[in-house]
């Protein structure tokens, strides 16, 4: 993967970045493949925070339930 100005204008701009990507041959070559492999991980994050949030509660209504008392 090669970062170039388009990933360091990407990343300034708050974006995530895309970087291109090149193949390196037997001879020590480079091939530069057409188009740009860029990552986001907003999703993952959001669905990360959300399985958290879940264990949260479970482990808080079992504490619930263990000591018969909510917790303030």
């Amino acid at each position: 993967m090669i970062a170039d100005g388009q990933t360091q204008a990407e990343i300034a701009g708050g974006r995530p970045p895309s970087y291109q990507v090149a193949i390196k041959r037997k001879d020590g070559t480079l091939d530069i493949l057409p188009g740009r492999v860029g990552f986001d991980p907003a999703d993952h994050i959001s669905k990360y925070g959300a399985k958290l949030q879940a264990a949260q509660q479970t482990a808080q209504q079992e504490r619930n339930f263990n000591t018969g008392m909510p917790l303030p």
